[in-house]
């Protein structure tokens, strides 16, 4: 339990939220580490970096901290409420993890576009084909109204004739 000046509560541990998971990565042994915070209603938990998604709230969003071209992942979370929590870690880290996976249906494919694509080496045509991926989530605690949530991926796949074209 985390206190202010004034004794008041700030932020609490969920009970038996402590976990010390044994793992592997690449045959080697390691430990996967895991703790729960209870937070208020009202409250507002920012930062984790720079993403592209537009949330600045992530108090129900779930996030996987990574260094990629287009986002900055940083291990700090800050509270409406004036505390932050700073984790010193290397590995990836998973901020609210979500506990349901989506089955995905392939749903559409699209024929094959021929798309001219220039490299080092020139300029050389190639295959792109797109295929809908769809699935739905079932939301229960929404005020006892039980929503159904479909979405869909757009996946890419471009078909390069030979890598030492580009």
């Amino acid at each position: 339990m985390f206190l202010d000046g004034n004794g008041k509560v700030l932020l609490s541990e969920a009970v038996n939220s402590r976990k010390l998971i044994e793992s592997k990565v690449s045959s080697q042994p390691c430990y996967i580490a895991e703790q729960s915070f209870i937070n208020d209603k009202d409250e507002q938990l920012l930062g984790l970096g720079q993403f592209q998604d537009g949330h600045y709230n992530l108090k129900s969003i779930s996030r996987k901290l990574i260094q990629v071209n287009s986002q900055i992942a940083l291990p700090f979370l800050y509270s409406s409420k004036g505390y932050g929590i700073l984790w010193n870690q290397f590995g990836l880290t998973w901020y609210n993890p979500a506990d349901k996976s989506v089955p995905l249906e392939k749903e559409a494919v699209t024929n094959g576009v021929e798309r001219e694509v220039t490299g080092t080496s020139g300029t050389v045509k190639v295959s792109q084909q797109q295929a809908l991926h769809k699935g739905k989530i079932l939301i229960e605690k929404m005020e006892n109204i039980l929503l159904c949530w479909t979405w869909g991926i757009w996946i890419t796949v471009i078909f390069l004739p030979l890598t030492e074209n580009l």
